[in-house]
């Protein structure tokens, strides 16, 4: 199976109720939010203390350029607010950096590993020139 079918797949995993929604990332799709983390935001808006190991969710939107939306559950629908104005300097908005520049490899080892599973039939011989790409 390739790994794009795995989107159709888990899509229509349900027979009943809402589908999953499947959110397809790339690698410009993540973020460097060291910048944010390292001392700067430490609390909500409404003065909670910010835990960012307990972050699951994180949420910008262009309309609200001062702050960022998180969630600590999957389950809860709702959002809790930071503000992103830097502590240390009053008037700037840190916006965080693109954490890859390009796509990630995988390493030579994986990639051969890979290569020897589908030299033993493990892996179907149908997917080859997609693992000889990686």
């Amino acid at each position: 199976m390739y790994l794009d079918q795995y989107i159709t797949l888990i899509k229509t995993a349900k027979k009943k109720g809402t589908p999953f929604v499947v959110h397809e990332l790339t690698h410009d799709s993540f973020f460097d939010l060291k910048s944010l983390a390292d001392g700067n935001y430490t609390t909500t808006e409404d003065g909670q203390k910010l835990k960012w190991a307990d972050i699951k969710v994180i949420k910008v939107h262009r309309d609200y350029k001062k702050n960022f939306f998180f969630k600590t559950s999957y389950d809860t629908e709702e959002f809790t607010a930071v503000a992103t104005l830097s502590k240390k300097k009053t008037n700037t908005i840190l916006v965080p950096k693109k954490l890859y520049k390009h796509k990630l490899n995988v390493s030579e080892t994986k990639k051969q590993g890979i290569l020897k599973l589908i030299e033993k039939n493990i892996i179907p011989k149908y997917y080859q020139s997609f693992y000889e790409n990686l």
